[in-house]
């Protein structure tokens, strides 16, 4: 038996010197596992057998929310009177508008309030401090030097899709949330000083699917 095993450690090593330099050893599962189980022994990491290894030891990625992302980005846009990915700030002038968009296809008022829609540069509704049902204001007549009071664009606009839960796991809970009887729409209102976002879903939907965002100043 002695010499048995003397013949196998000799033939072992004869065949572990005659591998080439560099060439490795595919192990079974059991010794890949206890091979595996010393590295993170010596770096000090207690696993449980049959535990997936700790995230630093690994190289799984974390993938980014991309609607939560975005969403996060327009409040923080917001705070300084401006929405995301419009460049033009609310406090612009009709004006400034028509110069950084181009002509509007046209002009128009809701319950009174004068906006102008489908310049083509960018998808968005702009409102002003505008009264097209006041005697002191020629309805639906803009002046150059109108003030920029609200913003308003789709989800599109940012290529996500988004839903009242959404925007509850990036902001938080909103300062108002409500059905709005008069004008439609499930309303979730983040007050942001001197600024208000505005988050309009479909009340009808499960998910409280949003379709619109408004920016509108409240000085």
């Amino acid at each position: 038996m002695i010499k048995f095993l003397f013949f196998v450690v000799i033939i072992t090593g004869l065949m572990t010197a005659c591998m080439a330099p560099g060439t490795s050893v595919e192990l079974p599962d059991s010794a890949y596992q206890t091979a595996q189980q010393n590295t993170l022994n010596r770096n000090h990491v207690p696993v449980t057998e049959g535990e997936p290894l700790p995230e630093d030891l690994t190289e799984r990625k974390v993938v980014p929310d991309k609607e939560k992302e975005i969403i996060a980005g327009i409040k923080e846009e917001a705070l300084y009177g401006r929405m995301k990915d419009v460049g033009t700030a609310l406090g612009s002038t009709f004006q400034e508008i028509v110069e950084t968009y181009g002509e509007q296809e046209g002009i128009g008022n809701q319950e009174c309030w004068t906006y102008s829609y489908g310049h083509p540069a960018i998808d968005a509704i702009f409102y002003y401090d505008h009264d097209s049902c006041s005697g002191a204001h020629e309805p639906n007549r803009l002046q150059q030097g109108t003030v920029l009071n609200k913003i308003s664009v789709t989800p599109e606009l940012f290529n996500i899709q988004m839903n009242g839960k959404d925007v509850k796991e990036a902001l938080g809970e909103p300062d108002e949330e409500y059905w709005s009887e008069s004008y439609g729409g499930y309303y979730f209102i983040y007050d942001l000083d001197t600024y208000r976002l505005e988050f309009i879903a479909d009340e009808n939907s499960a998910d409280k699917e949003v379709y619109q965002i408004d920016l509108r100043s409240l000085d």
